[in-house]
């Protein structure tokens, strides 16, 4: 939170960078090189006793550490390629993913609604943009999940108690997905019934288009929320966070040494 490191690297990025690329979303990356010993020192000093929360790339750094396993003789195995950001940087966003399901049987969409009507707070919608309006007011110790249906064309907001620890994603794929939908933890990584959007628009195209049956609308976690489940050791569900901005691949290469 006291911002050493990022001080360090302000003062790194006062000199021009070596690259500069815009993406498709027209958002800028700039790379800067440090080759001043007494910089590199300073951050590896401020770094060591860090935590480090794995925002992306889970199975790519428990492939890394099977190939450091796999070959013991390789220096540059001992080293992973990784990107560091202050989790408290306020350009750091996470992004929602929605949930779209379809294939569900005749009826079970219905059985939902009415079980979930029963146990906790279930309110009918007029349009997305009032979803949008709740959603911006203060959630409290609320977790608010929109529910898109195609046939009938409603919408809903269901709010239950946040339980300390667990992300709202993780409350609907045990709860919605699994024990009442009756969607298992094979069916999810199949994506057997289910699909991901990112945007609110997409997941109401693709209903209108038939694609779905029915959309599960997510607010995006906090950043603390995520670290809170993670530095407790807590799983998160497949698809349960999308950091911004994203990183240009090929931007830096990690080059492993020959004699493979």
């Amino acid at each position: 939170p006291e911002g050493a490191v990022d001080r360090l690297l302000e003062e790194a990025a006062a000199n021009p960078p070596i690259a500069e690329a815009a993406d498709e979303y027209e958002t800028t990356h700039r790379l800067w090189r440090i080759c001043e010993p007494a910089i590199v020192s300073r951050i590896r000093e401020q770094m060591a006793p860090k935590k480090l929360l794995i925002a992306d790339g889970h199975h790519r750094y428990e492939t890394a550490l099977e190939f450091a396993r796999e070959n013991p003789g390789l220096e540059a195995a001992r080293w992973v390629m990784m990107t560091f950001v202050n989790m408290h940087s306020p350009g750091l966003k996470v992004l929602a993913t929605h949930r779209l399901v379809s294939g569900l049987a005749p009826g079970r969409v219905r059985r939902l609604l009415e079980q979930l009507a029963a146990r906790f707070r279930l309110e009918e919608l007029e349009s997305p943009e009032e979803l949008r309006r709740r959603w911006e007011s203060p959630a409290g110790a609320t977790a608010r999940i929109g529910i898109a249906l195609r046939d009938p064309e409603r919408l809903y907001l269901l709010e239950i108690p946040r339980t300390p620890g667990l992300l709202d994603v993780a409350f609907l794929h045990q709860e919605l997905l699994g024990r009442i939908l009756g969607i298992g933890e094979e069916d999810i990584r199949e994506q057997r019934y289910l699909s991901y959007v990112r945007e609110l628009e997409a997941a109401f195209r693709r209903l209108d288009r038939g694609d779905a049956d029915v959309a599960f609308l997510l607010e995006p976690a906090t950043v603390d929320q995520v670290a809170e489940v993670a530095f407790s050791g807590g799983v998160m569900p497949q698809k349960s966070t999308d950091f911004y901005p994203k990183l240009l691949s090929g931007l830096t290469i990690y080059r492993l040494e020959d004699g493979l």
